[in-house]
């Protein structure tokens, strides 16, 4: 399923929302294009996976599946302390 959304991809732009950690288990998927979402206080946190998940996945530690598993795939949070600054 992967291999149709890079190929979809290639034509025009997509966005997956997915549950499943089967579908990020993609050694060779890319942490920068995966959004992490998470309910803070009743508050939707969306952005990028934080910088320990980052790391995980670039150097082959976990996949981002795995993190998602093990309930580690974070939305880093200095992004959006960033973003509300400005």
């Amino acid at each position: 399923m992967l291999d149709a959304f890079r190929e979809a991809a290639g034509q025009t732009q997509i966005i997956i929302t997915s549950y499943s950690p089967n579908l990020l288990d993609d050694k060779d998927l890319d942490p920068e294009s995966i959004l992490a979402i998470e309910v803070r206080n009743g508050i939707t946190v969306i952005a990028g996976i934080d910088e320990a998940g980052r790391s995980a996945v670039h150097d082959r530690l976990y996949t981002i599946g795995e993190l998602l598993r093990l309930n580690q795939l974070q939305p880093d949070l200095a992004f959006i302390n960033a973003a509300k600054a400005k």
